[in-house]
């Protein structure tokens, strides 16, 4: 199931960030993680300010943590900036794309969904 946020909302990201062999990686391993937001049915129209947009290594947590639904992640972050809305429009599913670098500036991709409500 998507997950649902208010129009012109935020919301907190949360990740399980692995590496190529399903190993989840430490903060030491990861140079930057940047987001993308984007229209699930139009992916061209990225939001204003989410087209990569950096989000450091403050997020990357050094002991993985479990939320109340049992989801053990290591990557929290709460991308909202500037002001902008995550997800402007009512009623409008998006694709969030959350890509974290290697030390070697290699790139890792994972997606979520978000319903606009």
């Amino acid at each position: 199931m998507n997950k649902r946020v208010s129009t012109v909302g935020s919301y907190m990201i949360l990740a399980d960030i692995r590496d190529c062999d399903g190993t989840q990686v430490a903060p030491s391993q990861v140079s930057d993680v940047k987001i993308k937001i984007s229209e699930y049915l139009n992916p061209s129209a990225i939001v204003d300010g989410y087209s990569l947009y950096s989000l450091g290594v403050s997020g990357m947590k050094s002991t993985p943590e479990t939320d109340e639904n049992g989801f053990t992640y290591n990557f929290a972050f709460n991308p909202y900036h500037d002001q902008k809305p995550m997800f402007p429009k009512h009623g409008t599913t998006y694709l969030v794309e959350l890509v974290w670098y290697d030390t070697n500036g290699n790139p890792y991709t994972g997606a979520q969904y978000v319903d606009s409500m």
